[in-house]
């Protein structure tokens, strides 16, 4: 059994006289007690972490003020997993954003799809959910008839070129948006050689923006980062 150290507050709920108290040190005790199935591992076949959610005897493992999520990471870098810190933040994202929207049915729709990308090792689609949801709260509507075939550079510093794929000289609406979705410009072009470029960027400040691109057929939205 792996565990990152134990303080009851029995006495404190009065549920009881204090029991015993283990210090955390950080997160050397649950890295002690992992390394414990590393030295023993001829005779160990099962890890058990314990436990999950136990605030009440100080086992808790999910990300706390306290620890942030130092657990979690000690745990990712032990078992060798594919994941980090990251991953973790996005989905305390997920979190925030079910909180926020708690009365919007529709974004806790898309909110339980970025719940089942993560569940299945997907996270790079969780966040592209929730990436929409905080850029344009839902209100572009998506298309697999792509408008976009390629942008770049990205991060931007002036000027943005957006390769398209619509036809010559059908004009096409361009939106830009901020993170939390206030509309800050929009404009349309006409595409000429499939190629549009953006050359009022440089007045932004840094950060990351959201463009919709829209023609009579389809829309789609692009993500960018100023520098």
């Amino acid at each position: 059994i792996s565990y990152p150290g134990f303080h009851d507050f029995y006495s404190e709920g009065n549920a009881g006289d204090q029991l015993f108290f283990i210090d955390h040190n950080s997160t050397q005790t649950l890295e002690e007690t992992m390394q414990l199935v590393t030295q023993y591992s001829d005779n160990i076949d099962l890890l058990q972490f314990a436990t999950w959610n136990d605030f009440g005897e100080g086992t808790m493992l999910e990300p706390t003020t306290e620890f942030g999520f130092s657990f979690l990471t000690s745990m990712q870098s032990f078992l060798g997993v594919n994941y980090n810190v990251d991953e973790l933040e996005q989905i305390f994202r997920l979190y925030n954003l079910r909180k926020e929207y708690s009365s919007n049915s529709n974004i806790q729709s898309s909110l339980d799809n970025a719940y089942w990308y993560f569940s299945q090792l997907d996270p790079e689609q969780a966040v592209a959910i929730m990436d929409q949801i905080e850029g344009i709260n839902l209100s572009v509507p998506q298309n697999e008839n792509y408008l976009v075939t390629n942008y770049y550079p990205n991060p931007i510093k002036n000027n943005l070129q957006i390769n398209v794929s619509n036809a010559i000289n059908e004009p096409i609406t361009i939106e830009l948006f901020d993170t939390i979705g206030n509309s800050i410009m929009k404009f349309k072009k006409v595409n000429r050689n499939g190629k549009l470029e953006l050359t009022s960027l440089e007045g932004l400040t840094n950060g990351v923006y959201y463009i919709k691109l829209s023609n009579k057929h389809t829309s789609q939205t692009i993500k960018i980062i100023k520098h």
